[in-house]
């Protein structure tokens, strides 16, 4: 405003202007020139102090105030002159302001509520510069006169028992400015009159009634508190609210300080006396409109599938989303009063899938404010987070599942980064005395990550069952975030190692497992692979690694090829979780893999479920009979269900024992199983809520399946038990027993019932085959009888009902020649997994005997010298199945000392057995001959007559078999 001359010519022109406006008649230049005068007049308001003093604009107010008041009882001139009148009153002086803005203040009140929407907001803007100059320039009068004034503005501004405020459809900004205004000089009565009843402060929440009144409230009392805690001084006079093209108001985006407004900070800054009750209404305001539009529009409800969110986001429910947003824009400024700190998470987590956008964004926003900014939020935040994904976003929904991997690998990078950030800000937040505060929230003490590093770890695992690429590539970088963040947070573990570690390096055996299985293309992508990680394997999008699973652009399909073999995938993940890699380096990330792997599963079982509902399951002969149908939703998830059980199967605890490991991962409740929560444990105390899935519920969903019509549902569920690890199989052998002892039955029967049964005994005698080959009975302490070193008795049972089955059955159809090829594979990889110490005891002489008989009479021309004549493969090369056959009679006859002293005699059948088999031209039957040898010798030191057979061979026989015995010798003599 200097120099002072300048100042005066300009208002001597300004002058001659207002004289103009005074002497012309014409309604639309005056109308003009009122705007004019607004113009210049509204930034010379702002700044104006002491030269309201100056004569030259004190003679202009006074020259111009009377007409213009007049003018603006006047309807024609009303829309036009009011903002003038607030112009002239806003550069007066102290004296003329006080005398005459009263009644012009009556005016602008009265106007409110004018049928005209443009009037009601040129009467409130005109208020809200009045009330500036009053409250900040002026500074008020006495106390009586000040609250007197205050209130009547009050309560025209917000009427009581109204739900609304005055006028509708107003920018919200306004009135919070105004209640800024008021508290700049009047703090109390801005917070107890105004903030409190706006926010129904003491009054109970249940429905949200007035939600244009609780975010004027709320954001009015934020600002004030940001402007008291930033020092910013007075607020600056209002300019005019900008107006868009479209001629809606320009929205101001709320966003407020991310620092923790806390009891000692709102003490220093002289509002401790609103902050706890403003934080318990906050709390209940929050509660309601989670109930009411929180929970209800989730994208994950079924109800809302396939809606619009401009369908359901209108009417009366979009001021309260606008309420929402704003609560939700206010933390972690300020922490709700009365909810715990899992729940804030909890409810942050659910609106990321909201259906309306902004809310979405805004609650993500403030969840990764609480891990950049508070480390003692950051535990809670991902756990939380992890907990929320695993619970509520499904796999039938892909995009909200995709979108919520990635928000968590965003909120791990977050943590990792704000590590980088010095430890300047750690020590900073140390000091926080805000944290202090907030003991009712429960938080996870600072410095004891690992348990939630293993979680997430855990919950990568089960993405990587995906068949998709884009879930298994977040999965690898979560883990790879998460080695990185334990790194820098100092928490090395040498009891857990991290999992990316663990599976880049058995990637090369992982993948080598499987390449006889790839086809031409990918064995060339493996070969030309100098360095095979999981990255390289998440990376690959041929339909060999996703079970058939391809997706192009919105097209999503799925090969049927692969639905009725096993899974390449299945088998690599299951190459990962093996005794020595993953299920041993990493027990507590597997700890925490087994509830959110059974979870997802038993959320998917009702899409791959092969019953139609109100379907009685009936024989397994209908499945030959059923009409082929054209690919489902069902095909697309089974390859995915199936990944889920057989990870399910190695990671799932024992039930008899419960690992001492802590535990973060979600407590699920599974109330909708008849044996959900611990129904299931065996005594024992109630273990970790990571725990809280029993065992038990994995083998009451999968065992009845193996009688299942669906032959992929069946195929899958005979993979995946056939993968169970060494600590559960002991609880899978006490639910298959009722089987068991079903399948071993040999009692007479129906036609039907009879091939229902052999189905049963196809697919058991399958499972044990496969269980045996991964060497877990051998792994198992479960399997062998402390006593005498014999298999336990339920294992005996089995083998010897089998074998008397068997025996006593002549039929050769198909399901038979299947069930005896199993069980000769069966009880070969059984004896195999075990050592030769072992073996010593393994199976009763007895029973040995009769197995060796019974594949001796199966093994063709083998079978001769035991007098099994079989006249039809005297004159042809083996079977599969007798070569199947006389490999088991091998492992049986070498299982320990013989079975029969005679059998080793000087003219014992044995010999014309062994030189039948180094006579064979096959390579495999030589092969098999001589570790036989190598074995019966081992295994019977004490009887010469083997030793002098073998040598004297080794001079009186072919060249051939006296090579075979030569180098048996050779073997045994280099092993000792």
């Amino acid at each position: 405003m200097v120099p002072i001359e300048e100042f005066e010519a300009s208002f001597q022109f300004m002058q001659e202007c207002a004289q103009y406006f005074l002497e012309v008649r014409d309604k639309d230049i005056k109308h003009a020139l009122a705007g004019l005068f607004v113009e210049i007049l509204v930034p010379v308001a702002a700044t104006v102090k002491h030269e309201v003093n100056v004569p030259c604009l004190k003679y202009f107010v006074e020259m111009l105030y009377s007409t213009t008041l007049d003018m603006a009882t006047k309807n024609k001139h009303r829309l036009a002159i009011f903002p003038l009148v607030t112009c002239l009153l806003c550069v007066s002086q102290k004296t003329f302001f006080l005398s005459n803005w009263h009644y012009f203040l009556a005016m602008c009140l009265q106007h409110l509520k004018n049928r005209d929407p443009k009037m009601s907001r040129v009467a409130l803007e005109s208020l809200y510069r009045l009330l500036w100059v009053y409250m900040i320039r002026i500074k008020c009068e006495s106390n009586s006169a000040t609250h007197s004034r205050l209130a009547s503005i009050v309560n025209s501004l917000f009427p009581k028992g109204s739900k609304a405020v005055v006028p509708r459809d107003t920018p919200l900004n306004i009135f919070v400015k105004i209640i800024q205004f008021i508290a700049q000089e009047r703090l109390d009565f801005a917070m107890r009159e105004i903030v409190f009843d706006l926010l129904s402060v003491g009054r109970q929440i249940k429905i949200i009634m007035t939600p244009e009144r609780m975010s004027i409230g709320l954001r009015a009392f934020l600002v004030v508190a940001d402007s008291l805690q930033q020092k910013e001084g007075e607020p600056p006079m209002p300019r005019t609210v900008g107006v868009l093209p479209s001629g809606n108001t320009l929205r101001v985006k709320k966003t407020f300080l991310n620092k923790m407004l806390t009891e000692d900070t709102a003490r220093t800054i002289g509002i401790s006396a609103y902050y706890p009750l403003v934080r318990k209404s906050f709390n209940d305001i929050l509660k309601a409109l989670d109930s009411q539009f929180g929970r209800p529009l989730m994208m994950t409800n079924t109800q809302n599938v396939n809606k619009e969110p401009d369908e359901m986001i209108t009417g009366e429910r979009k001021p309260k989303i606008d309420l929402f947003r704003t609560c939700v824009a206010a933390v972690p400024r300020l922490i709700p009063d009365g909810m715990s700190g899992r729940d804030l998470v909890d409810l942050l987590s659910r609106l990321t899938v909201h259906m309306d956008e902004e809310l979405r964004a805004l609650a993500f926003q403030s969840l990764q404010s609480l891990v950049l900014d508070f480390p003692e939020w950051r535990h809670d935040v991902v756990f939380g987070f992890i907990q929320f994904i695993v619970k509520e976003v499904g796999d039938t929904s892909p995009q909200l599942l995709d979108n919520g991997v990635r928000m968590l690998l965003q909120l791990v990078t977050t943590w990792k980064n704000a590590l980088t950030n010095t430890n300047t800000s750690c020590n900073a937040s140390k000091r926080d005395p805000g944290v202090g505060d907030l003991h009712h929230l429960h938080l996870h003490q600072r410095g004891d990550h690992s348990d939630v590093f293993r979680l997430a770890e855990g919950f990568a695992l089960v993405l990587l069952c995906s068949c998709r690429q884009a879930p298994r590539r977040v999965a690898v970088a979560i883990l790879r975030e998460i080695k990185l963040l334990a790194k820098g947070l100092g928490e090395d573990d040498p009891l857990n190692e991290p999992v990316i570690d663990v599976m880049d390096r058995w990637c090369g055996n992982v993948v080598e497992s499987v390449t006889s299985l790839l086809p031409p293309s990918e064995k060339s992508a493996v070969s030309a692979t100098t360095s095979i990680d999981l990255q390289w394997l998440a990376d690959r999008s041929s339909s060999v690694w996703t079970g058939g699973f391809m997706e192009d652009t919105s097209v999503k399909s799925v090969s049927m090829q692969h639905l009725s073999c096993e899974d390449v995938w299945a088998l690599v993940l299951c190459g990962f979780v093996l005794n020595g890699r993953v299920f041993s380096s990493c027990p507590q990330a597997i700890s925490h893999t087994w509830p959110i792997v059974y979870t997802r599963a038993n959320s998917l079982y009702s899409i791959v479920d092969p019953t139609p509902p109100n379907d009685n399951r009936a024989s397994l002969l209908r499945s030959a009979t059923q009409i082929k149908k054209p690919i489902s939703e069902r095909d697309i998830y089974m390859n995915l269900w199936r990944n889920y059980v057989v990870l399910a199967c190695r990671v799932v605890p024992a039930i008899t024992k419960t690992p001492v490991i802590r535990c973060a991962s979600p407590d699920i409740s599974l109330g909708s199983s008849p044996d959900s929560g611990m129904g299931g444990e065996r005594g024992g105390e109630r273990p970790y809520p990571g725990y809280s899935v029993s065992p038990l519920c994995l083998y009451k969903l999968l065992v009845p399946l193996l009688r299942c019509d669906s032959s992929d549902m069946r195929e899958a569920v005979t993979l995946a038990l056939g993968k169970i690890n060494h600590f559960a199989l002991s609880d899978l052998m006490e639910e298959l027993l009722p089987y068991i002892r079903e399948s071993i039955d040999r009692k007479q029967e129906n036609m039907r019932r009879r091939r229902r049964r052999d189905a049963l005994r196809v697919t058991l005698v399958k499972l044990f085959e496969m269980i045996a080959e991964q060497g877990t009975f051998a792994l198992s302490e479960s399997v062998i009888d402390n006593d005498t070193g014999a298999l336990q008795k339920r294992y005996l049972e089995y083998i010897d009902g089998a074998r008397l089955y068997l025996e006593s059955e002549q039929d050769k159809d198909n399901t038979f020649l299947q069930i005896k090829t199993h069980f000769c594979h069966f009880v070969r990889k059984l004896i195999g997994s075990f050592s030769l110490e072992q073996r010593q005891t393994l199976i009763p002489r007895t029973l040995r005997k009769g197995l060796f008989y019974l594949f001796a009479s199966w093994s063709g021309v083998f079978g001769a010298p035991f007098g099994f004549k079989n006249p039809d493969s005297t004159n042809r090369q083996p079977s599969e199945f007798e070569l199947c056959a006389l490999h088991a009679s091998s492992a049986v006859l070498c299982c320990g000392p013989s079975f029969d002293p005679q059998l080793l005699a000087d003219d014992g059948d044995i010999y014309q057995w062994l030189d039948a088999l180094l006579g064979s031209h096959d390579e495999k039957i030589y092969e098999l001959a001589q570790e036989t040898i190598v074995l019966l010798l081992e295994f019977n030191p004490d009887s010469g007559a083997v030793l002098d057979w073998v040598v004297d061979r080794c001079y009186t026989a072919s060249p051939e078999v006296a090579d075979g015995c030569f180098n048996a010798l050779a073997t045994i003599f280099s092993a000792r």
